[in-house]
């Protein structure tokens, strides 16, 4: 019995211990709940969400169609008037919390549809805008996030993202929100149609690509308040047809989804003259018009680059136009005299023809940062239209009147979206000595320019270099200038009209691009102290590279004995390139030197081997009636090389200096040379020895016997005979075949 008690007694401890066993892992599985939960995205349709306190509809979007073709989700539509302006929304569907736990959620979006009934709102209104606020904001101070519109769109579609924190509840839920309408008109009625409230919690999702339907963008004129009287306010419009055929309108809008169009029509600038045309038609004289667009709160450290579709159908397709893009919180957008200023990016929109290929791009982190405000968020960006690239000081040449600016897709693209450029693997590979003659070395000094910035005082007008090594010192003063792709070969600031510019100082290294006297980007860095105060080896390189393979631009970069320093993508949009390449001085104010030489260590071409010049002519004997000889000079081009004066050694004869020509006055040699001078140092020719002697008349040596008449006289009675000879023997051939 006493055996038997302790075995039951084991028992029991046993099937006690496995009782707390599972207990405590089902605690365990309870406190991991909340941990576990929330890894997936949820999406709330019409039936996890309803409104309060006034009559609803389900809808089905395939009836009604009123959001993107193929989206599955119900609809939800109430009507507001400016009676009971407000509604809430209920989000019943998920009533866990989302904020202030474990796995908070990043951000929640509200995709609807914004109705404006225009027939029944007045015809006073000039905008309709709906506001979200947090449920507990029974105030209205303060919208955490806002649709606008304005003019006679009957609706507009918004995709509006808002921070958990500010549209949950204390307890962290998403338990409801208010829509409120607001519009100047007299009398309105509005329906707000949600398609779906999606709560984001993968940490992933917040630097996945945002893009975003430039319809869903619009807002009002100068949300931000922005201080700038030198600029006039555009508006733009939500347009919510989608072109998917490639035909519409002729295929200009071809793929175009939700596109948003502003209308520079003069009836929206009653400041700015409007012409009459003789062809009937009216141009506006528009200059500096802003608009803005809402991206939402975008943190500019998750991207890596920016690109926005844009065109501006101006019809009269005089001129094309320039257009400039501003992040969040501009401080202004052009100085007092109408220049912009503080801008991210530059285009010049071609016309209308083009359709979406006019774009702003920003690569990179630091590009993309441009956009956002001092808190690193991007809410805003601004458009800029500058004018007519025709436009002059005196003259504003303007775009005709109701032209409109369509903008497709507002993209934010993360590095794993980013399509990889391709760089040219083949490309020209050159040592200075190879390109310029430098030799093993060469010291060039400059002077301070009054005429400019920059001087050029070599360039190859052929020549696209895709990687150039040399050997650089600064001997006094402190910048030297590299010009590759130039577009032509002005001596004085040359790089204005466009080029890639490499510009190296103690004080900063920096590789940028410039279109018409305009800087449109600019990678740099500052080098360690003294790094050209030694012979330091430097390599730049400018290699096409190719997207989707089609040739995107050049990738830039410097290397300094051996190590990339800076480096980057200057994408066609920021360039206007040619295919010179410069040696350029950075002359401000001062004087100086630089020693430039080969980085080879043999087989260096010596400067006067490079230069080659040379001097030559047709032939060498020469009589009296033939004293007007051709000089060739030739030499390898630096393009402001200075030719020295002819120079000839002899009393029989003298040089037309304009014609390069030598006339004899006598028999006699005369021993001619030139030089050239350029900035390298000065070069001379070879010797040309010219004589000029009696030469026999053939006609009086050889008389009858050597003379042409003598040669025809001897050879015609033979040709005769040879022809007679032949014409019989083919007659023979015919009179056999024929059995005659």
């Amino acid at each position: 019995m006493k055996r038997l008690l302790t075995k039951k007694t084991v028992f029991i401890y046993v099937l006690t211990a496995l009782l707390l066993l599972s207990l405590s892992f089902f605690a365990l599985g309870i406190g991991a709940t909340e941990k576990a939960y929330a890894i997936n995205d949820v999406l709330l349709d019409a039936g996890g969400l309803q409104f309060e306190g006034t009559t609803s509809a389900i809808l089905k979007v395939d009836e009604f169609n009123y959001f993107e073709s193929g989206t599955d989700n119900w609809i939800l539509e109430t009507q507001v008037n400016k009676a009971s302006p407000s509604v809430k929304v209920v989000a019943g569907g998920y009533p866990d919390r989302i904020y202030g736990g474990n796995n908070d959620a990043v951000r929640v979006e509200i995709r609807l549809l914004f109705n404006r009934h225009s027939i029944l709102v007045s015809e006073d209104a000039t905008f309709v805008a709906l506001k979200v606020y947090n449920s507990d904001d029974t105030a209205f101070e303060n919208p955490i996030a806002s649709a606008e519109s304005y003019e006679n769109n009957k609706n507009f579609i918004r995709t509006l993202r808002v921070s958990p924190d500010k549209i949950c509840n204390d307890d962290g839920e998403l338990a409801s929100f208010v829509l409120r309408v607001y519009s100047d008109a007299t009398s309105w009625a509005s329906s707000v149609i949600i398609d779906y409230v999606k709560i984001v919690f993968s940490a992933d999702d917040v630097s996945e690509k945002a893009v975003l339907f430039a319809g869903d963008c619009v807002t009002v004129e100068n949300p931000e308040n922005v201080a700038d009287s030198n600029v006039l306010w555009m508006t733009a419009e939500a347009f919510s047809h989608t072109y998917t055929d490639g035909t519409s309108y002729g295929g200009l809008y071809a793929y175009v989804d939700n596109p948003a169009v502003v209308s520079m029509h003069n009836s929206k600038f009653p400041t700015v003259e409007c012409v009459s045309e003789l062809d009937g038609t009216e141009t506006l004289l528009l200059k500096n018009a802003v608009f803005a667009l809402n991206v939402g709160d975008l943190t500019a450290d998750d991207y890596d680059q920016f690109v926005m579709d844009i065109l501006l159908s101006d019809k009269r397709k005089q001129g094309d136009h320039t257009l400039y893009l501003y992040g969040s919180n501009p401080e202004r957008f052009v100085d007092s005299d109408g220049n912009p200023t503080g801008y991210a990016a530059k285009i010049t929109v071609k016309n209308y023809e083009q359709g979406f290929h006019n774009r702003f791009i920003l690569e990179g982190k630091d590009e993309v940062a441009k956009l956002a405000g001092n808190d690193g968020i991007i809410s805003y960006i601004y458009v800029l239209y500058h004018g007519n690239t025709l436009d002059t000081a005196e003259e504003t040449v303007g775009l005709r009147n109701g032209s409109q600016i369509w903008i497709n897709k507002v993209q934010f693209l993360p590095e794993v979206d980013v399509i990889a450029p391709v760089i040219e693997s083949e490309y020209d590979k050159y040592d200075i000595s190879d390109v310029f003659p430098v030799g093993k070395s060469v010291n060039i000094k400059n002077k301070a320019s009054a005429t400019g910035d920059v001087v050029s005082n070599a360039i190859l007008s052929d020549k696209l270099v895709g990687e150039l090594s040399f050997v650089l010192k600064m001997t006094s003063g402190d910048n030297l200038c590299l010009l590759f792709n130039a577009t032509g070969a002005k001596k004085v600031n040359e790089y204005l009209n466009g080029g890639i510019l490499f510009y190296l100082s103690d004080g900063k290294i920096e590789i940028s691009a410039s279109i018409n006297g305009e800087e449109t980007k600019s990678l740099s860095v500052i080098p360690a102290v003294g790094t050209f105060s030694v012979d330091t080896a430097v390599k730049t390189e400018c290699i096409p590279y190719y997207v989707n393979d089609v040739e995107a631009g050049f990738y830039c970069a410097v290397w300094i004995d051996g190590v990339e320093v800076v480096s980057g993508y200057f994408n066609n949009d920021y360039l206007v390139l040619g295919t010179a390449l410069h040696l350029c001085y950075e002359a401000k104010n001062t004087d100086f030197s630089v020693k430039i030489g080969s980085a080879k260590t043999e087989g260096i071409k010596s400067a006067a081997e490079l230069m080659q010049v040379k001097l030559d002519s047709a032939e060498i004997l020469y009589s009296l009636d033939k004293t007007d000889i051709p000089l060739v000079l030739s030499w390898y081009n630096t393009g402001f090389d200075t030719i020295a004066a002819l120079k000839c050694d002899s009393d029989a004869a003298s040089l037309n200096q304009d014609a390069k020509r030598v006339s004899f006055s006598e028999n006699g040699t005369a021993n001619v040379s030139y030089s050239i001078t350029n900035v390298f140092g000065t070069f001379n020719s070879n010797n040309l020895s010219l004589t000029c002697g009696d030469v026999i008349d053939s006609q009086n040596d050889d008389g009858f016997y050597g003379s042409a008449l003598f040669i025809a006289l001897c050879i015609m009675p033979i040709a005769i005979c040879g022809a007679v000879i032949a014409i019989l023997a083919v007659k023979k051939s015919k009179s056999a075949k024929s059995g005659k």
